[in-house]
């Protein structure tokens, strides 16, 4: 595994706790992921 791999991976572990345990919209997490927009952060998890 390379590096920006690891990398999203720890942003989407991040991502995914947000999302269950927090009241921020998914655009909010996203942004925060520093993912581009909301499509590709969801393209990333459901990959």
């Amino acid at each position: 595994m390379g590096f920006s791999r690891f990398l999203m991976n720890i942003r989407l572990k991040q991502s995914v706790k947000d999302l269950l345990y927090t009241k921020d919209s998914i655009s909010s997490i996203a942004m925060k992921s520093r993912f581009p927009n909301t499509k590709s952060f969801a393209d990333q998890i459901m990959s």
